[in-house]
């Protein structure tokens, strides 16, 4: 599991929960721009705070093409 948080205060609160055992990647990041993660390198993705903290439609639609982007293609039997 990988967290992108915007906020540092936000991320070192996360953070301060884990002891360590956790197969959890806190990281700090934007969720209008995830390069720092490689394409299809998710099975599933969750937009829990952005989608209301943007404002814009780019924005969000913004926020939409990069969680596509490193979420991988279902696979179609």
């Amino acid at each position: 599991m990988t967290a992108v948080e915007l906020v540092q205060h936000n991320l070192d609160i996360l953070r301060s929960k884990l002891d360590g055992s956790e197969p959890i990647a806190a990281m700090q990041g934007n969720a209008l721009d995830l390069s720092m993660l490689q394409d299809d390198s998710f099975d599933l993705t969750m937009l829990l705070g952005p989608m209301y903290h943007l404002y814009t439609l780019e924005d969000k639609l913004q926020a939409l093409s990069e969680a596509v982007r490193v979420t991988r293609p279902a696979d179609i039997y």
